[in-house]
């Protein structure tokens, strides 16, 4: 079990015992920002379920979200909050968040909605998240983009479609789709044969149907079809 402790304005996390409940260790940080980074390095995902019961003056920007921390910083901890309990492979989910986020530095995305996007791409599909939450915390933007790369449907074969359908309404977010399945892939190619031959398998009607969305974003297509040819 990991928790903050609070009692100290120094941020710390704390390794407890799980039948005495007394500290075995712990971990100083200057910040919330560090204390949080640390616990995702070290896939201590549990910290996330106790933040928000830590006293508001010390995670003033968490339990407000309105204030303080940039766009970014509070989609990011919000998707960390969200994704607290699932996993990406072995790892936290965590993993997967900051692969999109890289792919979409590695091609210079700066737009605050694409990079707050990119970072709640998965909570509405993946998590209790609505659409009208999102809306009510990041703005309408972001929100029909979160939406659109949300899958509906019984089945991989009708989310994909769904997913197709909206982002022909909503083509600005084909570029946090395509980082999306780019950090999928590459990981899935490193880490998971079936599913980079499952990917494989979905590219043509993946590409048929995005490509035409939007034509100025090929340096991205290029990085896919490399990790599928190399």
């Amino acid at each position: 079990m990991y928790k903050m402790d609070a009692s100290n304005p120094i941020f710390r996390v704390v390794y407890r015992d799980n039948k005495s409940r007394r500290c075995t260790d712990f971990y100083h940080a200057a910040n919330a920002e560090e204390a949080l980074a640390f616990a995702v390095n070290n896939g201590l995902t549990h910290i996330y379920k106790n933040i928000v019961e830590v006293p508001k003056q010390f995670f003033p920007n968490f339990e407000n979200i309105s204030n303080g921390n940039t766009d970014e910083d509070r989609a990011r901890f919000f998707a960390y909050k969200k994704h607290a309990d699932q996993k990406y492979g072995t790892g936290p989910y965590t993993i997967h968040l900051d692969a999109v986020r890289q792919v979409l530095k590695d091609f210079d995305w700066v737009m605050t909605d694409i990079i707050v996007s990119g970072w709640l791409h998965d909570t509405i599909e993946d998590t209790n998240t609505t659409q009208e939450e999102i809306n009510a915390l990041f703005g309408a933007q972001v929100a029909r983009i979160v939406w659109a790369c949300s899958g509906v449907g019984k089945n991989r074969k009708e989310r994909n479609e769904s997913i197709y359908a909206k982002l022909k309404e909503c083509p600005e977010g084909v570029c946090v789709k395509l980082a999306d399945r780019i950090a999928n892939v590459e990981s899935a190619k490193a880490n998971d044969p079936k599913k980079f031959e499952m990917y494989k398998k979905e590219y043509e009607a993946f590409e048929s149907a995005l490509l035409p969305l939007d034509n100025s974003i090929t340096d991205m297509w290029d990085r896919l079809d490399t990790v599928f040819l190399g």
